[in-house]
């Protein structure tokens, strides 16, 4: 072979293995947990959680609202939080996500499906967390960005919040903090989603917003 088309794609090998390296997903291999999440106020910077699998969080398009609570009655569920219109507030930068317009919310008890519940946006069981109080009524999370280089950070998050589906909601200049909202199409709950954007992301911190959680 010609030594110099043997130089060529010798070269070609090596800068396309370095351009794979360099464009490829942080750690491809991770499995998302819902065991814990990351919450500075704690002893050792974490707050457990204990999945509760009879009670649920539920979003659903209020169009399909009474039929889906016909149906939660057919299946023997209980309803333990009445539906109430969900409503979010959206920076001006970010606009509203069709899916999560004229939606409610509600919580339900009982055992079986209810992902196929018609007009289902988002759906997830409850979590014990601290002193055993139920925790897990909402689909937000919010992720807190490097104060020193915010612009680029606010950017690299929204490139993650396109590859696991999620939307941003509002932000909170002043602290550093974005909010994004999951939804059945996302790649996890918000616990597993903070934990990504802190673990793999290399965020300084995310959280859920559960109710022992406060970004003041």
């Amino acid at each position: 072979m010609n030594r110099l088309v043997f130089l060529f794609m010798l070269l070609s090998v090596v800068g396309s293995c370095g351009k794979a390296n360099d464009e490829k997903e942080p750690q491809d291999n991770y499995i998302m947990h819902d065991d814990f999440f990351y919450y500075r106020f704690s002893d050792d910077g974490k707050s457990y959680l204990t999945p509760c699998n009879d009670e649920f969080y539920l979003i659903i398009k209020t169009e399909n609202l009474d039929a889906a609570l016909d149906e939660l009655h057919d299946r023997e569920f209980q309803i333990t939080t009445d539906p109430r219109r969900l409503v979010y507030h959206y920076a001006d930068e970010f606009s509203p996500v069709q899916d999560l317009c004229d939606c409610s919310y509600l919580c339900v008890k009982g055992s079986g499906d209810i992902d196929d519940l018609d007009g289902v946006v988002y759906s997830h069981h409850l979590y014990y967390g601290k002193n055993n109080v139920l925790v897990g009524k909402s689909n937000l999370f919010s992720v807190e960005y490097d104060s020193q280089n915010p612009e680029s950070q606010i950017e690299l998050s929204l490139q993650y919040a396109k590859k696991h589906n999620i939307a941003p909601i509002d932000i909170y200049r002043d602290l550093c903090w974005i909010t994004f909202a999951c939804t059945n199409a996302s790649s996890g709950n918000p616990v597993e989603l903070s934990n990504w954007f802190v673990e793999v992301g290399g965020f300084p911190s995310a959280a859920p917003e559960y109710s022992e959680v406060s970004l003041d």
